[in-house]
């Protein structure tokens, strides 16, 4: 795999180097590295897996054997290390990006700062404010300690020690098996078998259509429709369309759109329809809040159901029998397995890691990362899941500004002003994501991205490129890459990310450009305002979620 990156590191310290720990060579984990190791700070790196990767690792990961990404390779990439140019937009395979992410360390040198096949037991407090980190390598059991300035947990929401696990009455005398995805690897093991698959979630949606593909009988159940948007529309991949002139209006302005679209395909003659779009719409309108919740970005299993391979029962388990799934609607199935694709304790960061610090979720720390109390000596990184973009970009600018911190060049808010900006992003995240309000680590991309830029000092801005109308339209209507966050700032890379961003296409027609510029209009003018009735909902919603 070829990059075009030329490797600037320009290096100005306020203050003296720190010594840091990470906590994870995943890509949070590496990414956090690369960031530290620009500021100048010593970086000393523990990961438990014999190599770098976290869960895309197979099998030791969270990763399964057919798995592709759901968002392109440019949203995927870290805006320092962009995929070869030239590349149309499309989906990685899992052992693509796994080599993308050796690669990422290879280009920077991050390996020589990781210790693998390392555990980290817990991190202390000193009396001086230093950081007391204990070890244990697994091969031999040794324990030890290090001591450092800061520390970095990059350990990821999605860790396979901690799946969300349903419990089921009758579980006890249920003479099948009840599984996690976290656990899956392949299809194999459910070839003949009756199985129930239970929510839909990205892994999910794989998971059931393989499973589905193999299974003597798969029925799919969920208790509130997913918001389900396709891998490719035409040409493009979803995510070609994540520009700013779509995602800066607000998120209530965008569910409106995505309702009134989904029904006017439902409207249209059935025989001028694809069957899979009709399909998803339908869910679409059920679902009602498409734009309150994660978008789940893979529709590969519609095709399963079209064909009767998959069924689908929109309605939660009420219980298990001895060899049956008993549902909420008073159904019943025969089953041999219970597959759980229910997710992950997202929101929550490692329970009992750093000594006296619990955190139930992860929006009661600034900008998904830092704690009131421990500041800038302690960073969550990999804690925020935009609704639609990747992690890694969120991971690469919380640690360019945890970076940044360490060295002196930003200062965190001080207290009282701290909680308050603290409050201020938790209410306007929970009201803008009501319809999962548990999923505590779910942020806006766009808004989200350009929040840390602007503490960073890299946020792109239209005006000042102006000159370059060309590259200012791509800014605009073109898809928001993370590169984009390189044109200015420190360790800007300005000529690669021009590069980077002329050579993709604008995805969007000119019509849809149009339509979209008279939303604003209509906005601005008012017209778009929320509802009360709709205020009320995401009350009503939020308090039982």
């Amino acid at each position: 795999m070829v990059h075009s990156t030329p490797d600037q590191r320009e290096v100005r310290l306020v203050t003296p180097s720190r010594n840091v720990c990470v906590i994870g060579a995943g890509m949070s984990g590496l990414v956090a590295m690369k960031e530290l190791l620009d500021e100048g700070h010593r970086v000393t790196c523990y990961e438990r897996q014999l190599s770098e990767g976290g869960n895309f690792n197979y099998p030791t990961g969270a990763a399964y054997d057919a798995m592709y990404l759901t968002i392109s390779q440019y949203h995927m990439a870290f805006s320092s290390f962009p995929p070869k140019l030239g590349d149309e937009r499309r989906l990685w395979k899992r052992e693509e990006y796994t080599q993308y992410l050796h690669d990422f360390a290879e280009h920077f040198g991050l390996l020589e700062n990781v210790r693998f096949n390392t555990d980290v037991v817990g991190v202390r407090r000193t009396e001086d404010g230093a950081l007391s980190v204990s070890v244990k390598d697994r091969e031999t059991g040794d324990v030890s300690n290090g001591m450092f300035d800061a520390i970095a947990v990059c350990s990821g929401s999605h860790g396979v020690h901690v799946p969300r696990m349903p419990t089921f009455d009758g579980a006890d005398t249920f003479n099948g098996t009840i599984e996690h995805s976290a656990s899956y690897l392949s299809a194999t093991p459910y070839k003949g078998k009756n199985v129930v698959c239970v929510g839909l979630g990205e892994t999910g949606a794989d998971v059931t259509l393989q499973i589905a593909e193999v299974a003597a009988t798969c029925w799919l159940s969920f208790r509130r429709y997913p918001a389900v948007i396709k891998r490719y529309y035409g040409p493009h991949t979803g995510d070609a369309y994540l520009s700013r002139i779509q995602t800066m209006l607000p998120r209530h302005v965008i569910n409106r759109l995505r309702l009134r679209e989904a029904q006017q395909i439902l409207d249209a003659p059935a025989d001028r329809t694809d069957p899979g779009d009709r399909l998803l719409a339908e869910w679409t309108v059920k679902c009602g809040t498409p734009s309150h919740q994660p978008l789940q970005k893979n529709d590969d299993f519609v095709q399963s159901i079209l064909r009767g391979k998959l069924r689908v029962v929109p309605h939660g388990i009420e219980r298990l029998g001895e060899d049956s799934v008993v549902f909420t609607d008073g159904s019943s199935v025969k089953a041999d397995v219970v597959m759980c694709c229910t997710g992950y304790d997202e929101a929550r960061p490692p329970t009992g890691l750093v000594e006296g610090l619990r955190i139930e979720n992860v929006r009661d720390l600034y900008k998904h990362v830092f704690h009131p109390d421990l500041r800038e000596r302690v960073a969550f990184i990999g804690w925020a899941r935009p609704v639609q973009g990747g992690i890694p970009a969120c991971s690469e600018m919380q640690s360019r500004y945890f970076a940044l911190l360490l060295s002196g060049k930003r200062a965190l808010p001080e207290g009282p002003t701290l909680q308050r900006l603290i409050d201020e992003d938790r209410d306007a995240e929970e009201r803008s994501f009501y319809a999962r309000r548990y999923q505590g680590n779910i942020v806006s991309y766009t808004t989200y991205m350009d929040g840390l830029a602007d503490l960073v000092g890299c946020r792109p801005r239209v005006r000042d490129h102006l000159v370059n109308p060309r590259l200012a339209y791509r800014l605009v209507c073109g898809a928001n890459i993370p590169t984009a966050y390189r044109l200015s700032g420190p360790h800007a890379q300005p000529d690669m990310a021009k590069e980077v961003l002329m050579s993709l296409p604008v995805a969007h027609t000119p019509k849809e450009l149009g339509s979209l510029s008279y939303v604003h209009l209509l906005h601005r003018l008012g017209r778009f305002e929320e509802p009360v009735a709709a205020r009320a909902e995401s009350s009503e919603v939020a308090a039982k979620a």
